[in-house]
């Protein structure tokens, strides 16, 4: 079993579109549309046995704060804990460079694994936006800040 991580790609977004835990057509629709916007910030591949489980990363809001990004395979968790370390060490580098003094997320507030995830990768709750994206989903806000 081989973990790699890599600058991430337009196909890998494109695999992740067909397995991911992605539900809805408007957010499966986004991930190759905002390629180009993905690649403006800070990105990774995350590849198990050569095919894309994770792909994530930082946008950049304005100086300092970023809006981190990440969508997950359900093949993820067959790698297991090496992944998400991986990921959290990934973060950490982007915070202990000095990149961004906060990082934040939203993440569905139904989609527990993604919830559990971020606390994993050290990000806090804020708080819940209620009806936050088109599909009126409620999201919880996480951020993440350098101390």
């Amino acid at each position: 079993m081989k973990i790699e991580l890599e600058p991430l790609e337009i196909w890998h977004l494109a695999e992740l579109e067909k397995h991911s835990f992605i539900e809805t057509p408007n957010e499966k629709d986004c991930l190759v549309k905002n390629y180009d916007a993905y690649k403006k910030g800070k990105t990774v591949c995350v590849l198990f046995n050569g095919k894309p489980i994770l792909a994530g990363g930082v946008m950049n809001l304005w100086h300092s704060v970023g809006e981190a990004w990440i969508v997950i395979a359900p093949e993820a968790a067959e790698s297991g804990y090496r992944t998400a370390k991986s990921v959290r060490e990934y973060f950490d580098l982007i915070i202990l460079a000095g990149c961004f003094r906060r990082i934040q997320c939203a993440v569905r507030s139904d989609f527990d694994i993604g919830i559990k995830f971020a606390k994993f990768l050290k990000f806090e709750e804020e708080g819940l936006m209620k009806k936050y994206d088109q599909d009126g989903f409620d999201y919880i806000r996480f951020a993440r800040i350098e101390l």
